[in-house]
């Protein structure tokens, strides 16, 4: 390379191209240098709450910025992106890994990002995902679990008829979209002890399962909720039932006969609320017409 065209060689810069041709890249470097890049710049981008000196905590445990480089044959990095700095690994994911994520299609969602715009950016998401060891379809997934976390649930719905399901993964879905489920029912339950018209309907409710929503609930409340939906005091029945029929699609391939038997609990609370909420409409309508 020519120094301002003057035909002086950075020496510098030959003496790196050099060695990088006679060293061949050590692969699991370049996806953590790759990754650290993508990440530094979504932080940046997104202005997201994280320091840039905190993301080497979402690399491998063994990685060690100061030995490390590209060319080092010795690196041990291993293939699954786990350690004492990130946490357990949930589908490729460490929890801090998968916390970031969450930010950053959390940014994307409140920004209301639509069309190409959503597209390129979600691209993005995708690369650092895979970097990490994870897949498309984990993102896809916790990008259709932070959207009804925000009560987006119309949005959804029109992306799932448009294809976006395809490549959901299920352990995720099912794991955080309980969370949601649960949450969203236990409001409902609370609103219904509060409606004279709708009380009564909960003595004939299966007591196991309003405990177990109630005990999932709390955790979502003390963890502080996600996105706007926890902020909101309304919540549609209709669509928690949507949601909650997701669930029961997916639950077999996540958690097998007793995944499906959680999730049916689920499902027929949800729809016995909704019932109730049609009929208690209807004879509403009928008092005021009257």
């Amino acid at each position: 390379t020519d120094e301002e065209g003057d035909g002086v060689k950075d020496e510098v810069l030959e003496e790196m191209e050099n060695v990088a041709r006679a060293r061949p890249l050590n692969d699991a470097m370049v996806k953590i240098h790759r990754s650290f890049l993508i990440a530094a710049s979504l932080v940046l981008r997104k202005k997201l709450p994280v320091q840039l000196e905190d993301i080497p905590l979402l690399t491998p445990e063994n990685f060690d910025d100061d030995s490390h480089s590209l060319f080092d044959e010795n690196c041990l990095c291993r293939d699954a992106w786990t350690g004492s700095g990130g946490g357990s690994s949930v589908q490729g994911l460490t929890e801090k890994q998968r916390e970031f994520l969450q930010g950053v299609i959390e940014a994307e969602v409140q920004e209301a990002m639509e069309g190409e715009g959503l597209k390129e950016s979600l691209e993005v998401i995708y690369d650092l995902a895979v970097c990490w060891g994870s897949t498309k379809g984990v993102v896809k997934t916790i990008y259709v679990t932070v959207m009804w976390w925000n009560g987006r649930d119309v949005e959804v719905e029109e992306m799932v008829s448009g294809g976006l399901s395809g490549g959901i993964d299920a352990h995720v879905l099912m794991e955080e979209g309980v969370r949601i489920g649960c949450w969203r029912l236990q409001k409902l339950l609370e609103g219904f002890r509060r409606e004279k018209g709708l009380k009564t309907i909960l003595g004939a409710l299966d007591a196991d399962t309003t405990m177990y929503v109630k005990d999932v609930a709390s955790k979502v409340e003390q963890k502080g909720g996600k996105g706007d939906t926890a902020k909101r005091k309304i919540v549609s029945v209709q669509a928690t039932q949507h949601i909650v029929l997701h669930l029961l699609r997916y639950a077999k391939a996540a958690d097998g006969a007793e995944g499906v038997d959680r999730v049916h609990a689920l499902s027929i609370l949800s729809n016995m609320l909704l019932d109730q909420s049609l009929k208690f409409l209807k004879r509403r309508e009928a008092e005021a017409g009257r």
